[in-house]
């Protein structure tokens, strides 16, 4: 199952515990995550694993910690 921490603002939004299957695409855990939070609806943010930034084009195996984020910019 994959681990997920949320950053900022949304770790105020999405307090409950969600379990994820191990092997998911990213589109399906972006879909999962506005079905089991409806207060992301309309809140912009970032996923990373890992290894890095997330695109809805990868895909999750095994036990990955995921960080769900408003975005940012840096400097």
């Amino acid at each position: 199952m994959h681990s997920l921490i949320f950053y900022g603002k949304l770790k105020t939004l999405c307090t409950e515990t969600v379990l994820l299957p191990s092997q998911i695409s990213v589109e399906d855990l972006r879909k999962s995550l506005n079905e089991h939070f409806p207060q992301l609806h309309g809140e912009p943010f970032l996923l990373a694993g890992e290894k890095g930034m997330l695109h809805d084009s990868n895909s999750l195996n095994g036990d990955e910690s995921i960080s769900i984020m408003p975005p940012f910019s840096g400097g």
